[in-house]
């Protein structure tokens, strides 16, 4: 199995990566224009009947867009060097179990097994 397979098939990277999308969506959405008109309609049957139309509309008060959009920027670097960082934490473990599984296959069993000399050991030694 490579290293991508196991990055790719982490669950807690995966739910890093949801993570980011979902501020990805957020920060499209608090870039837009707030358009939300309601309309209400009420009848009263009574003595005297009675009808209402009511509409309404949210406005979007002078550069509230930009304060929200700039709060969702900061929110999805935020989650995305979280996502980052996890990524290379994880990538660092599983590269250094494979080179201690490497070593251990290469220099400390044969030599236990008479398989290298001690002198023949000295020769790889850092």
């Amino acid at each position: 199995m490579d290293l991508v397979c196991c990055l790719a098939d982490n669950p807690r990277l995966q739910a890093a990566e949801a993570t980011v999308q979902t501020e990805e969506a957020r920060l499209r959405g608090a870039g837009m224009p707030l358009y939300n008109p309601d309309l209400e309609f009420k009848y009263e049957r009574s003595e005297i009947d009675k009808a209402t139309l009511e509409y309404a509309q949210t406005l979007d008060w002078h550069d509230k867009r930009s304060a929200r959009e700039q709060v969702a920027t900061a929110t999805l670097e935020a989650a995305r060097a979280e996502r980052d960082t996890f990524r290379a934490r994880l990538a660092s473990e599983l590269l250094g179990g494979l080179v201690s599984s490497t070593l251990l296959t290469l220099f400390v069993l044969p030599a236990r097994y008479g398989i290298f000399s001690q002198a023949r050991l000295n020769d790889y030694r850092l």
